[in-house]
């Protein structure tokens, strides 16, 4: 049987299609699984042994390059879209194969920030909303969340004192004010401190800025970290995604939204008594209550509190 998932962005939604496509190839080992995805993203399938075949289209690709391009690609049995937008939709017309677009309850989540309503229906992690379109259309059983953790091959032994910091975010609202005295404080303490990412950022004694524009790179920068700190991003996920014990701060997004980090050897730091959060489903540019408390109130305590947490619970 061969099958085709399809997901072209963002990074963080990549990764987490990481441990669909390991769980079905633990239960479907003679299972053919292709992707369909952008192709800055094409290194990280490369990695996974259960990936036959990558196809890829650049970001900003013409409508009719596009279709040409899908028109070249074979036949399926199933087509799992994982992304559900107007370019996965038109991948599912023109391909052949039986369809199954995963529910992601854009609605809800918008009517939740906006109105607090419809909190029943969300609060499922993302991963779990891929899964329930894949599995039970193959008869499959479907794993739980534990078990459809994403994942990347990770082969190299932890250095103990290496953390990684990734302060920056797609949005304001999702960025920590205090990264900086976190990483004062970790230096201060005798930690080898890495900060992860582009933008702006003080420079430390003792703290070391990486920039790694390829995907595949970031990976392998972090794979051997003790423990990384985040912000709600892609690197988080990785993060995750490679086994590496994980801090997640939350600001404007939250659990309902369905992409906490709530696997093992993950933990959250997040300010609950702020009631305008969640104030948007991706974040925002800026506080649209001016005061940004549920970035602010988190102190640089509570943070180290959930890094030495983490390292204690490290094998």
């Amino acid at each position: 049987m061969r099958i085709l998932i399809i997901r072209f962005s963002s990074l963080g939604d990549v990764i987490l299609t990481t441990g669909i496509l390991r769980a079905l190839s633990d239960q479907n080992p003679d299972l053919r699984i292709d992707v369909l995805t952008f192709s800055a993203f094409a290194d990280m399938f490369r990695k996974l042994p259960y990936v036959s075949e990558i196809y890829t289209v650049e970001k900003g690709i013409a409508l009719g390059d596009y279709k040409a391009f899908l028109k070249t690609m074979p036949a399926y049995d199933y087509l799992f879209d994982l992304h559900g937008n107007t370019r996965s939709a038109l991948a599912r017309k023109l391909l052949t194969g039986r369809a199954s677009v995963y529910k992601k309850s854009g609605l809800a989540r918008r009517l939740y920030v906006m109105f607090r309503c419809c909190r029943s229906k969300l609060g499922k992690h993302v991963v779990l909303r891929y899964a329930e379109s894949v599995f039970p259309v193959l008869g499959c059983r479907t794993p739980s969340l534990e078990e459809l953790r994403p994942h990347l091959p990770n082969t190299y032994p932890a250095h103990p004192k290496k953390i990684v910091l990734h302060p920056f975010a797609s949005k304001f609202t999702k960025t920590w004010p205090q990264f900086s005295e976190l990483a004062e404080t970790l230096v201060k303490e005798g930690y080898d401190v890495k900060v992860l990412g582009k933008g702006d950022f003080p420079d430390i004694a003792g703290v070391e800025r990486v920039d790694t524009p390829m995907v595949a790179d970031m990976f392998d920068y972090m794979a051997n970290a003790a423990l990384v700190v985040s912000t709600d991003s892609g690197p988080m996920h990785a993060a995750i995604a490679l086994n590496i014990p994980t801090v997640g701060v939350f600001g404007s997004t939250t659990r309902e939204l369905g992409f906490f980090p709530e696997f093992d050897r993950c933990w959250i730091v997040e300010r609950e008594n702020v009631l305008c959060r969640p104030c948007h489903v991706h974040g925002r540019d800026k506080c649209p209550k001016v005061h940004f408390d549920c970035m602010k109130k988190i102190s640089v305590n509570s943070v180290m509190w959930a890094v030495k947490a983490a390292l204690e619970d490290a094998p």
